[in-house]
Formats: structure tokens, C-alpha cells, sequence
């Protein structure tokens, strides 16, 4: 909500909010990776196949 004020006022500051996103994006997947390390795997490679 109020990101869509903010761009309303501002529609030339669209490209922070761009950036702000592949800023969440990269850590999303850092967070991830970072998971899945440590997760276990509760398929066999013959169960999916």
C-alpha cells in the first residue's frame, strides 16, 4: 500500500523500488541455499524415478 502511494508521488523513483526487489530476491535465494544445506532428504533417487 504504501509503496503505490510512494509511486504515485514519485513515479521517477520506480527504479529504487526495482532495485529494492532484486535486493529481496537475492536474499531469498541466499536464504535458500543456506537451508538446504542442512535439510535432509527424505526421497530415494528410486522413489522419484
Amino acid at each position: 500500500q504504501e509503496r503505490k502511494r510512494k509511486r504515485k508521488e514519485n513515479p521517477e523513483a520506480m527504479g529504487e523500488d526495482l532495485v529494492d526487489n532484486e535486493v529481496v530476491e537475492i536474499k531469498a535465494a541466499a536464504h535458500f541455499e543456506e537451508s538446504m544445506k542442512y535439510a535432509r532428504r527424505s526421497v530415494s533417487n528410486a522413489d522419484i524415478r
